[in-house]
């Protein structure tokens, strides 16, 4: 949780080298505060968040890196 510009959490890799790279920074205006934990499916990242949605109860999302 937490993280990016906006402070609302980020998905991110780490490259070889040890460098972080962002993938992905959530905004308040979708899904926020990314929880722990992703799944890889043909190569789209899933997960969820604590925050966000339609009764701010957390959503489902993907990103592609």
């Amino acid at each position: 949780t937490g993280g990016g510009k906006s402070g609302k959490g980020t998905v991110f890799s780490i490259t070889p080298s040890g460098k972080e790279q962002i993938i992905y920074a959530f905004t308040s205006s979708q899904g926020n505060q990314p929880l722990e934990g992703l799944a890889d499916v043909n190569g789209t990242l899933y997960g969820t968040t604590a925050r966000g949605g339609g009764d701010d109860k957390g959503t489902v999302y993907s990103v592609k890196p």
